[in-house]
């Protein structure tokens, strides 16, 4: 597999919403979305048309939640050999950033948008301060994104489960060099 930043990017987008899994005779990826994304969802599915030469079903479960969930399924053998990460539960597999990301900014800049993209989110706090805001329960996973922020030169900070970038011009360095796809990112001035 040819390493490039649209690769880190679909490493970051799997990590935050994604799943490997083994049918018995290939492997799937699947990245679930809310289904009121649809931009995003698009976005995502031009990634992985890219990446495979191939259209992924998109699937619509209403057994998941309130407004169910939309789900995009790639399905190739040897998946866990090309994303070079193991098939199954990432948080008992601590998954981490591979390390082949960590060698150039570019590859790092996109990993990290395809994991806010998916698991991350910005809010206000004191009625006018934004938070970007990174949560895991893989404490292996939040110590990478808050190396990668600092690589990146960013002075994030650990909150419980979670890292964040508070500081009014650090938020909006975020979005101007991260650049995030995901629309729902921008419901409030940065």
């Amino acid at each position: 597999m040819k390493h490039c930043s649209r690769f880190a990017e679909l490493i970051g987008i799997y990590i935050g919403d994604g799943n490997l899994g083994r049918y018995p005779k290939c492997d799937y990826l699947r990245i679930y979305f809310n289904p009121n994304q649809k931009q995003y969802i698009s976005y995502v599915t031009d990634i992985l048309v890219k990446q495979f030469g191939k259209r992924p079903y998109e699937r619509f479960r209403k057994d998941s939640g309130n407004i169910g969930v939309v789900y995009l399924e790639i399905s190739l053998k040897n998946l866990d050999d090309y994303f070079g990460l193991p098939i199954g539960n990432k948080i008992k597999n601590k998954i981490k950033i591979p390390s082949w990301i960590w060698k150039k900014d570019s590859y790092l800049k996109s990993c990290i948008r395809g994991i806010f993209d998916t698991d991350g989110s910005i809010y206000i706090t004191g009625g006018k301060y934004r938070i970007v805001n990174f949560t895991s329960h893989n404490i292996e996973l939040l110590e990478d994104i808050y190396n990668a922020l600092v690589i990146l030169g960013f002075n994030p900070y650990a909150r419980h489960a979670g890292i964040e970038l508070g500081r009014i011009a650090e938020v909006k360095k975020f979005f101007e060099i991260i650049k995030p796809k995901n629309r729902n990112h921008y419901r409030f001035d940065i």
